[in-house]
């Protein structure tokens, strides 16, 4: 049997109501979770289980969500904006009039505006509006996959052409602190590097957060242009979660079908001893998982494993311990690495 699992709000507590689905009907409880701590690094989600019966828990919230637009603009920072060739010097990618800009769409992500390098001048990113398709002089700039890696052709007057994506070296982006790793080679000065330990230099995109450290950029993958705060803070699929845990949880948040969800197998496959459990997983989260056998306990959960690698499958937990006759709740916590 599946179970449904729902998010609880960032500050519901113990006091909170829930709804409750045991087979299809519908019944009001109050949470018997004492020991919930919601925090922004820390989604907390529910599932209990007892038995074949399961639980789950939700407040909605009633908003409605804005369009898609064309590109979300992320400038280079302030702060760190250095990188350096051994032939063309310092090149700063924010300088006094101008910047580098990231416009992200996702796969159709692209670069423009100018650089400016100490020894040989401007260098710009981008003939126009991107995404880039680098066949004609019209036509050619910097553009960045789903997967924020750089490809295309930058052009310095006095410099040529410049690749981010040379044979030898390519140049990314870290999506959730902005860094540009890598190598870029121009024609007539050889490689540009983007980030160094000593000395210290880094080439860093501005990235915008919501509210609990949520990217601009997912929101904008899932529609949200704007009032980025209010749309981490909705449940806009009404399925229980907000989306800031949803973001955590690595689940859609515009898909009420999207849930973190634990699974009982059927009996013919659990083990002699024990209760084996089963939740979808993503390679880049990790699991805890909780048990109780009196929810009247406090706490009423005890931890069973935590730091479990997400396999990015079905993960399967066998709890060896739980045995004799008497009922069991599980709850599945997840977080980042």
């Amino acid at each position: 049997m599946k179970i449904r699992l729902n998010g609880f709000l960032p500050k519901t507590r113990a006091a909170a109501w829930m709804r409750v689905w045991e087979f299809g009907s519908a019944e009001t409880q109050v949470c018997p979770c004492f020991s919930c701590s919601h925090t922004p690094a820390r989604a907390h989600f529910h599932a209990w289980v007892a038995s074949a019966v399961g639980l789950a828990a939700g407040i909605l919230l009633a908003s409605a969500r804005v369009s898609q637009g064309s590109a979300l603009t992320i400038d280079v920072s302030g702060t760190n904006r250095s990188a350096w060739s051994e032939n063309g010097g310092w090149l700063n990618g924010k300088p006094t009039h101008e910047s580098v800009h990231v416009f992200y769409n996702g796969s159709n992500s692209f670069l423009s505006g100018y650089a400016w390098a100490e020894n040989i001048g401007w260098v710009k990113v981008g003939s126009g509006n991107g995404p880039y398709l680098n066949t004609a002089s019209n036509n050619w700039g910097v553009n960045m996959d789903a997967q924020w890696r750089l490809s295309g052709y930058g052009w310095a007057e006095n410099a040529g052409w410049v690749r981010f994506a040379a044979t030898h070296g390519r140049v990314t982006i870290d999506p959730l602190k902005g860094g540009f790793d890598g190598y870029a080679w121009a024609e007539n000065l050889g490689w540009i590097h983007f980030t160094n330990a000593a000395p210290a230099y880094l080439f860093q995109a501005a990235i915008g957060f919501a509210t609990n450290q949520v990217p601009q950029w997912w929101l904008w993958d899932y529609g949200f242009t704007n009032n980025f705060d209010a749309a981490a803070q909705g449940d806009w699929d009404r399925d229980g979660a907000a989306t800031w845990e949803e973001y955590v949880a690595g689940t859609d948040p515009t898909n009420e079908a999207s849930v973190l969800s634990l699974y009982i197998p059927s009996p013919d496959v659990q083990p002699d001893a024990g209760i084996l459990i089963e939740w979808p997983s993503r390679s880049d989260r990790r699991y805890s998982l909780s048990r109780s056998s009196r929810l009247l306990d406090v706490p009423p959960f005890q931890v069973v494993a935590t730091n479990l690698a997400g396999s990015g499958g079905t993960y399967r937990f066998a709890d060896t311990n739980a045995t004799g006759p008497q009922w069991y709740w599980y709850r599945v916590g997840v977080r980042f690495p």
